[in-house]
């Protein structure tokens, strides 16, 4: 029961924070995604040390805290720079559940491989199905992109929209990398708050780096009050997102709280219709369709 209510916690922390990215798209992805990581630093210092005070936190070992660092890196850069990027070509109710399914296929995947949980029948098949909705969502990403960028198609429109799906499949699998990592941190009880502050302390540390060396200092003011102000507040909702999401690997199989999580996709796709007016294709319905049916055939009791 708690596994699947952070479950849904983690889908809505993650339906706000991705509707407040989008509407910074137009913005520079990778100062974006370090300055929402922010608020999850901020947040955890203090628990921290609170904790380290009662000797509480349980520090990872030097090959688990290896292995988290290096997922952090590939999920900061490949998963949420390469999210924000694609939210602003293809669109988030294209990105959201491209990435989701993403998730589900290579985390299932990485799962058995890595970890050794159970893929029954059912879960193949919802596999199968998921890998399939993602097939057909991409078949709508050339009028996705054509209402994200709102101007006519150009020679190069082609090449953009399928880096836009290529980024959203990417950043999938990079976050499907993290939770397999984080997954195996806290089944050898590393505490939440310390995965929390290493993921986010090197997402804020390498993504700033890496925008201020590209762009240089100048960057940190060429965004208004208001973009910092909708960043921080996806930061903090990534934040509680997160946070659930991470417990919630504590209580039960990966494949099950990705599951639960990917309920975000059918609030991604109303979301970016309604809110942000994205070309609701017969492909995005669909697919839509496709992935809820697949994350529905899930084996719970894997």
């Amino acid at each position: 029961m708690w596994a699947t209510a952070l479950g849904l916690v983690a889908a809505v922390g993650y339906t706000a924070a991705n509707i407040g990215l989008r509407s910074v798209s137009d913005c520079d992805p990778v100062w974006v995604s370090a300055v929402k990581a922010v608020p999850t630093l901020i947040g955890v210092i203090p628990v921290l040390w609170w904790q380290m005070r009662r000797r509480h936190p349980v520090w990872p070992s030097r090959t688990v805290l290896s292995r988290l660092i290096w997922a952090s890196l590939l999920g900061n850069f490949l998963g949420n720079v390469a999210l924000q990027w694609s939210l602003g070509v293809i669109g988030i109710a294209l990105a959201v559940p491209l990435v989701l399914g993403t998730i589900i296929v290579s985390g299932t995947v990485m799962g058995r491989w890595l970890l050794g949980e159970p893929v029954t029948r059912r879960t193949l098949i919802a596999v199968l199905l998921l890998t399939a909705a993602v097939c057909v969502l991409s078949l709508g990403a050339e009028s996705a992109h054509r209402s994200v960028v709102g101007s006519a198609s150009s020679p190069d429109a082609w090449w953009e929209t399928a880096l836009g799906v290529a980024a959203a499949m990417l950043a999938g699998t990079a976050y499907a990398i993290l939770g397999v990592v984080i997954r195996y941190g806290v089944q050898r009880r590393t505490s939440v708050s310390v995965t929390l502050f290493v993921v986010s302390l090197v997402g804020f540390v390498s993504l700033g780096a890496a925008a201020v060396w590209r762009s240089g200092p100048e960057l940190v003011v060429q965004f208004s009050r208001q973009d910092y102000t909708v960043i921080l507040l996806a930061g903090f909702f990534n934040a509680v997102a997160f946070l659930a999401l991470t417990r919630a690997f504590q209580m039960a199989h990966m494949v099950y709280i990705n599951a639960v999580n990917g309920s975000q996709a059918a609030m991604a796709a109303v979301a970016g219709v309604l809110i942000f007016r994205e070309a609701p294709t017969p492909a995005l319905w669909a697919g839509l369709a496709m992935t809820i049916l697949g994350l529905g055939l899930l084996d719970r009791r894997a």
